[in-house]
């Protein structure tokens, strides 16, 4: 499982080349990515945060321009 904002990153951005190896002409615009997140009344080990800071990353890399994000 991941425990910070950069590996939650790393795991989308490793996702998406598993996506572009295994489905040919895949683009980034029909991907679907969730960072994954526990209920946030449940948050006492800071996952909210790691989340955003996730979702901030993966917003920021050019590579995974267009790519979708689900919560939940």
């Amino acid at each position: 499982m991941n425990r910070t904002a950069e590996q939650n990153h790393a795991t989308a951005k490793s996702m998406v080349g598993i996506a572009r190896q295994r489905i040919p002409h895949v683009t980034n615009d029909q991907l679907i990515l969730d960072p994954g997140i526990m209920p946030i009344a449940s948050d006492s080990q800071g996952d909210f945060k790691r989340l955003m800071e996730a979702i901030a990353l993966i917003h920021q890399d050019k590579d995974l321009a267009g790519v979708s994000m689900s919560v939940g």
